[in-house]
């Protein structure tokens, strides 16, 4: 069985098919669902831009870590979250971006206000008509 939510043999939405899938498989044969979820990731990962896939497998090796040192999945859970949030958070994380962005925004529109300014502070010559 494929990782799409296809051909579960349940009524709903793809997205609760496919979690009552992995639900399910993670309760009832454990071993088989770790195969299933390393190749799903992986995947997942060979789509990516080949530039990308280095990055996104050492950072699954951290998440795989973190899962390891858990005592239980809701601490898994927990270890992720912080993980992410810190991420977000640090100086090249996705606030640090956003910030960035802004900045440059921000040079730009008075770049813009600056040469609107001059073409307003313009001495326009008179022509003669013969």
């Amino acid at each position: 069985m494929g990782t799409t939510g296809n051909n579960r043999g349940s009524s709903g939405s793809g997205s609760d098919i496919f979690f009552k899938y992995w639900s399910n498989l993670s309760k009832s044969d454990p071993e088989r669902f770790e195969k299933e979820r390393k190749r799903a990731i992986e995947e997942v990962i060979s789509r990516a831009p080949s530039e990308h896939q280095q990055g996104l497998r050492q950072l699954q090796w951290v998440i795989d870590g973190e899962r390891r040192k858990a005592k239980n999945p809701i601490d898994a859970m927990v270890r992720l979250n912080k993980m992410m949030w810190t991420q977000f958070y640090a100086k090249d994380g996705f606030v640090s971006i956003v910030f960035y962005f802004n900045r440059i925004r921000k040079i730009l529109n008075e770049t813009e206000k600056d040469k609107a300014q001059e073409r307003k502070d313009a001495i326009i010559l008179p022509f003669k008509k013969d």
